[in-house]
């Protein structure tokens, strides 16, 4: 009995040793990216699509040796210019490029959602058309993918080793505070939340298509991904503006992106919420004159100003301690990228 119960020990453990391994192998077979598009949403992007389509197609040439088909898809959101006809050219010379063009312009997380939903393989790599980042961020992002065994890669100019060149002062400053807004309210776990390039594995962009089908393609479905405890992970990148690049975002597009930053923020950290009140200059006095004017008795006035006027202090409390909490993740996040300059030089 005791030589069988050895061998019995023996045999159930080559067989759970060998069983284990062999779902360890065919998860990373199911996780392998044999397959992916290169999705680029673009709008009036006549002058510089040919040129900027070309690197890209050039750079994925170079990398065939990995063994990874590919496409690129380019998503003409209803441009006034050229850019359907320069797409659909690029199309004619190579049957790896794609062209959807959509009946109106909806804006990019439109386009960008649009092009998610289109394609198939196993990975998509989301691009913008002016190559604000290399081309090279492609193969970064997907090697991220099978390296990391994560489900979305994030091209991140804001993370420790990424950078920002020649973006104009107010729009890098914009986009630089909401993403430290974001992350804040995020609790740090990622530093750029505002960019569209990054790459998802093709099940989950369609999961996070489904979560949510509709809103902004940036921000919001980051947000929905760590919220659906999917692995993200983010890729310091250098992103650099051309020369001849000018911002096109207007004043209307600029409130409605705010609005949506910090609507965000509140809703993955209610307490920001709290606030508010403290921030609203006049609200003492136009309580206490409201409370007149109903004709409330000097009780009731009293209590509205002292009721107010205990909101706002503690309000400021809230304020105090957000502002102090982070602007200490700031002086640490800068530390870090000091030292990561250091290290790397």
């Amino acid at each position: 009995m005791g030589r069988y119960a050895r061998t019995h020990r023996a045999l159930s453990f080559q067989t759970s040793f060998f069983g284990a391994a062999y779902n360890r192998f065919v998860a990373t077979s199911a996780r392998r990216i044999g397959s992916f598009t290169v999705v680029v949403p673009s709008y009036n992007e006549a002058a510089a699509l040919c040129a900027n389509i070309e690197a890209v197609r050039q750079y994925l040439i170079e990398r065939s040796g990995d063994g990874r088909s590919w496409t690129i898809l380019v998503v003409d959101d209803a441009s006034t210019d050229e850019t359907p006809n320069v797409a659909s050219a690029l199309a004619l010379a190579d049957d790896r490029v794609r062209v959807l063009c959509r009946a109106s312009n909806g804006g990019v997380d439109v386009a960008v959602r649009d092009g998610l939903a289109a394609v198939k393989g196993d990975a998509i790599v989301v691009l913008d058309a002016d190559l604000s980042y290399s081309p090279s961020i492609v193969g970064s992002l997907l090697d991220a993918l099978a390296r990391e065994d994560a489900d979305v890669a994030v091209a991140s100019a804001y993370a420790p080793g990424g950078s920002v060149h020649n973006v104009p002062r107010r729009r890098a400053s914009l986009s630089k505070w909401a993403n430290r807004l974001l992350s804040y309210a995020a609790h740090e776990r990622v530093h750029t939340f505002t960019c569209i390039v990054r790459a998802y594995r093709a099940d989950v962009a369609r999961t996070l298509m489904a979560y949510r089908r509709d809103g902004d393609a940036a921000h919001q479905m980051l947000l929905d991904a760590l919220r659906l405890q999917m692995r993200v992970v983010e890729i310091p990148t250098k992103l650099e503006w051309s020369k001849t690049r000018r911002s096109r975002m207007r004043l209307a597009e600029t409130l409605r992106r705010t609005q949506s930053v910090l609507g965000v923020a509140i809703h993955e950290r209610p307490s920001l919420a709290l606030v508010i009140p403290g921030l609203l200059p006049g609200m003492l006095p136009l309580a206490i004159a409201l409370s007149i004017l109903a004709h409330g008795t000097t009780t009731e006035v009293a209590i509205v100003g002292s009721t107010t006027f205990a909101v706002q202090t503690a309000s400021l409390i809230v304020f105090g301690f957000h502002s102090t909490n982070f602007a200490l993740r700031t002086w640490m996040r800068r530390g870090n990228a000091r030292r990561v300059v250091r290290n790397n030089t």
